[in-house]
């Protein structure tokens, strides 16, 4: 994987991955090279996510005890995020939420790019005669429920590009280049996903879903952060990705089934192309299509970084 630093777009002013003696902890001596380790601070962020995730989801549960997951795990990705950032003198900027005035436009670019590549996706497993959908009639009862799990998947896109692309990419590539934070966020973003309950599937199956989406996702994702240096089209990309591939097109978005949708989606073939009951994105033409516009955006990231070199 080529050395994809990046820099900021027309912001020379802009947050930076600090050098390898920035964002110390400033209670802590500077010779306590536990604390300078990458992993020993991923380890606390995941620690104080799990306090954060489990006192929000009680008291959210009282309010709406069906969905109160999803509303949990963007506040306290964002909460963890702050409390780390007290310790190692950044602030959310300093983790991909900077320029603000950037990030309406960079999130409907990120969802009309990630709309266009599952639609594309689809496509060609329909052409394949691998998907099959009927276009319902849109009712108030349906635009409710498509608001609603629009709402929950910018959620859990925010959770996720917070968690992997804020934290665990950047305090990586703080110390050890972006090279291996690419890698390892790429492998454990896959990973993750072995541990999605996914109803009727084989172990096989979940593997080539889990790998399916470390390569086409974790490529996609990573290289939407490294051309903007900054959350929000990744978000939109993320968003849009699960947003179209459940609630829009009918299939199943990582093994769940959505409720109401805009298409009664089918899918049949070969479960090891077409993902199965895993869903679209551990289909073959998830892995080419996602695989090959994350390559895009990576060269674009590196084009950008020769031009404006850091």
């Amino acid at each position: 994987m080529p050395a994809v630093s990046g820099s900021q777009e027309d912001d020379a002013t802009a947050p930076r991955p600090p050098s390898h003696n920035e964002g110390e902890l400033g209670a802590v001596p500077r010779w306590s090279t536990l604390w300078r380790f990458p992993l020993t601070r991923i380890a606390a962020f995941a620690v104080v996510l799990l306090a954060f995730y489990a006192a929000f989801a009680l008291a959210i549960e009282r309010i709406d005890r069906f969905d109160y997951q999803y509303w949990a795990a963007p506040l306290a990705a964002l909460a963890a995020l702050a409390v780390m950032g007290r310790l190692e003198r950044l602030t959310l900027a300093g983790y991909g939420f900077n320029k603000p005035s950037k990030a309406l436009r960079e999130l409907l670019i990120g969802f009309v790019v990630g709309g266009a590549t599952m639609s594309l996706i689809v496509g060609i497993m329909a052409s394949c005669g691998w998907y099959h959908g009927h276009l319902m009639p849109m009712t108030d009862t349906l635009a409710g429920a498509l608001g609603n799990a629009l709402a929950i998947f910018f959620g859990l896109a925010i959770f996720e590009e917070a968690v992997y692309r804020g934290y665990f990419f950047q305090t990586l590539e703080r110390r050890w280049g972006a090279d291996i934070a690419f890698a390892s966020t790429m492998v454990t973003f896959g990973l993750m996903h072995l541990t999605i309950n996914v109803p009727g599937a084989s172990a096989s199956l979940k593997i080539i879903g889990a790998l399916s989406i470390a390569v086409e996702a974790g490529i996609l994702f990573a290289a939407a952060y490294l051309l903007t240096r900054r959350l929000w089209l990744p978000i939109g990309i993320h968003c849009a990705w699960n947003f179209f591939e459940g609630p829009v097109y009918g299939t199943p978005v990582t093994g769940s089934n959505i409720g109401e949708t805009l298409f009664t989606g089918h899918i049949s073939g070969p479960a090891w192309a077409t993902g199965g009951g895993f869903g679209p994105e551990a289909s073959i033409p998830a892995l080419l299509v996602g695989t090959g516009l994350g390559l895009v955006l990576l060269w674009m990231a590196q084009r950008r970084r020769h031009r404006h070199p850091s």
